[in-house]
């Protein structure tokens, strides 16, 4: 059975499947951003473990940057090791003489207001973890500051995050946050905070 709903509905499917079939639904792969909720399902017990074969996992360390790939039970594993940038119009942009964006406390200039598109962090995983990441990042005080000011400067709230990049071609918000897929997430470090 495949389903096509956001991770914060997924889950909720999955839980309610559950308390009516404890004996199991019939799922055997659950797909969603982050490890929140893997780590909800797996305390409830309703993550069964699989342990691969050990040269599967002899090249993927059990964490990544204090971020678990995998989980020490192995009832859970990570799909994708990703970061996230931020998508500009850069046509836009240039004929509205806004300013281009590198860093994420860029989006936070009030030239920017009414152009930052932003999904809402509790329908998206993704949107989730990225606040969560800027946290970390610029660590809370600083972090809180600049999610606080970012929001600030957005247009609105999307249910989707995916919906955010969408309007960009249609012109609408000028800079989402999205999430992007990469080999490692060292642009989450102090160091590379763009």
């Amino acid at each position: 059975m495949a389903r096509r709903w956001r991770t914060a509905d997924n889950l909720r499917f999955v839980q309610s499947e559950f308390a009516a079939k404890p004996d199991g639904i019939g799922i055997d792969i659950f797909f969603g951003g982050g490890s929140e909720p893997f780590l909800l399902l797996a305390d409830k017990r309703l993550a069964h473990r699989y342990e691969p074969p050990k040269e599967i996992l002899s090249g993927i360390p059990q964490s990544l940057d204090g971020i678990e790939v995998y989980d020490a039970d192995y009832r859970w594993f990570g799909v994708a090791l990703s970061s996230f940038g931020i998508l500009q119009n850069t046509r836009v942009q240039r004929q509205l003489h806004l300013p281009f964006v590198k860093r994420w406390e860029e989006l936070t200039a009030p030239a920017l207001y009414g152009w930052v598109g932003v999904g809402d962090p509790r329908n998206s995983a993704t949107m989730n973890n990225m606040f969560e990441a800027l946290l970390q990042a610029y660590g809370w005080d600083r972090g809180w500051q600049v999610i606080t000011e970012v929001a600030g400067n957005a247009r609105k709230f999307d249910r989707i995050s995916s919906t955010t990049a969408k309007d960009v071609t249609l012109e609408k918000p000028l800079t989402p946050l999205r999430l992007i897929f990469m080999p490692s997430r060292k642009s989450l470090s102090p160091a590379a905070r763009t």
